[in-house]
């Protein structure tokens, strides 16, 4: 806190010595958010009354483009999910039936075997709401939808 007192007063001394190019260099603005600042946008305002409120309505469209997206994206994720797990549990049953049909017993054991084991799994973490990781990242073992 002493270092932030020190900082402030050599910032008053140099405020009151009228140093102006030593002055613009040390203070600046931050802003963040889908539009300008206010006073950016009033500047808009300044060159074309018309351009504050297009901007505005261009970061709602924007806003709810994402939100569409991220809706399409959640659906998608949810399909698929669903495809991959009835395949997966339905895949290992086919060549059951198609084992025991050709009258190879231990290959139709073997894919039963695995038809129970991948749905049981599937099952489970579909419960349990368990996403896969997305780009390569590591389960951190979190479950349930991220609001990301």
């Amino acid at each position: 806190m002493g270092e932030r007192r020190a900082e402030l007063r050599a910032l008053d001394e140099l405020i009151r010595s009228g140093d102006e190019q030593a002055i613009d260099v040390i203070l600046e603005r931050r802003f963040s958010g889908p539009l300008p600042s206010p006073e950016v946008l009033a500047g808009y305002g300044d060159i074309d009354p018309s351009l504050p409120g297009r901007i505005v309505s261009m970061a709602e469209r924007q806003l709810d483009a994402n939100i569409r997206n991220e809706s399409r994206l959640t659906l998608s994720e949810s399909v698929s999910v669903a495809v991959a797990s009835v395949a997966a549990s339905v895949l290992p049953w086919c060549v059951c039936v198609v084992s025991i049909l050709a009258g190879q017993n231990a290959a139709a054991v073997l894919g039963g075997a695995a038809g129970v084991a991948v749905a049981g799994v599937s099952v489970v973490r579909a419960i349990r709401g368990v996403r896969e990781p997305k780009g390569g990242e590591k389960d951190s073992g979190s479950h349930g939808s991220s609001g990301q």
